[in-house]
């Protein structure tokens, strides 16, 4: 007999020995728990005290229970990678970000991409222009990726971690896996375009392989995934709370993107605990006003996650608008 059984048979028992004394004024709420008491202490009492009409009624509900088809449904078992998802959404709901939702002309980048590619054997992708964009602004603005340290200091690094997303196949499913591209304010577009090639490429054995590009203790990881989420929160309050440990483990910026995905006009909304983060959406045709005259041109959707804890207002809008200036003029592609 299972635990939900259990519980729809102590249920039943109540509403006989309630409808047994219905007319008895002198048994009491009391009394009715005192009759309860040994079946909810001992479930091996419950099918003596169970009556014939009890069992039947029980048959019933359990046939009702399991009457849907299995061709209705079915149940799916997701990589543990995943349950570092709900993490990462469980402690973004506790950021104070400034959310920001822009539109950028990045029609001269592209060009210059394409250009690049033509003229030059290094490959070169979007991705990794855009990251060292963002580094550049960072290394100029850097409480923009500052921590917290304390009730009133801020502790801010001067190289710049970036980390992303790159999706994978693990256990026939695919999922995203973090990888971490550190230095990127002192590498060069190629090095940081080959370090996300190098993500991609890379095959995804066993748990230890869960962030892409830094061989993991198999024997932690697979501890730190079968416990519980409250037990897993003491272990992300212990990283976050250490710049260091925190810069090691998820670097002091994240980058996710859609846009390779599909191509839709619209923003994404991402959770992060970091406290910046960049949301790249789709770049899609729309008309543009340039020198007066209105032009098809190529327009990002980006999102920016500023945490309000460590950068105002100000010169959080200093900070985008430095990087629309170089994201709009190519910066680094001349």
């Amino acid at each position: 007999m299972s635990y939900w059984d259990y519980l729809v048979l102590v249920m039943l028992s109540l509403i006989k020995f309630q409808n047994k004394n219905k007319n008895d004024t002198t048994t009491s709420y009391n009394t009715e728990c005192l009759v309860l008491l040994p079946l909810v202490a001992s479930p091996k009492l419950l099918p003596s005290v169970a009556t014939s009409d009890m069992l039947e009624t029980l048959g019933e509900i359990r046939r009702e229970r399991y009457s849907m088809k299995t061709d209705e449904f079915e149940i799916v078992k997701f990589p543990k990678s995943r349950i570092a998802t709900f993490d990462v959404g469980k402690i973004g709901r506790t950021k104070h970000h400034i959310c920001t939702f822009i539109e950028v002309d990045v029609t001269d980048a592209k060009k210059l991409i394409r250009k690049m590619k033509s003229t030059s054997n290094k490959q070169l992708s979007f991705t990794a222009w855009f990251i060292k964009c963002i580094s550049t602004v960072i290394s100029e603005y850097k409480e923009a990726h500052g921590f917290l340290y304390g009730k009133n200091k801020l502790f801010i690094f001067n190289n710049v971690d970036i980390a992303m997303p790159v999706e994978k196949e693990v256990d026939n499913i695919r999922v995203p896996l973090p990888v971490l591209i550190k230095n990127t304010n002192t590498k060069s577009i190629h090095e940081i375009h080959e370090e996300i090639l190098s993500a991609k490429d890379q095959k995804v054995q066993d748990k230890s392989d869960f962030v892409l590009g830094e061989k993991q203790s198999k024997f932690k990881m697979n501890l730190f995934y079968s416990m519980p989420q409250w037990l897993r929160m003491l272990i992300w309050h212990s990283i976050l709370r250490n710049p260091f440990k925190r810069k090691q483990s998820m670097g002091t910026a994240v980058v996710t993107s859609i846009g390779m995905i599909g191509r839709f006009p619209g923003w994404i909304l991402p959770k992060s605990m970091h406290n910046l983060c960049f949301g790249l959406g789709s770049i899609v045709k729309k008309p543009w006003v340039v020198n007066k005259k209105i032009e098809i041109r190529d327009i990002l959707h980006l999102t920016i996650l500023l945490d309000h804890d460590v950068i105002d207002g100000a010169p959080a809008a200093r900070f985008v608008r430095r990087l629309v200036e170089l994201l709009k003029s190519g910066h680094g592609l001349k």
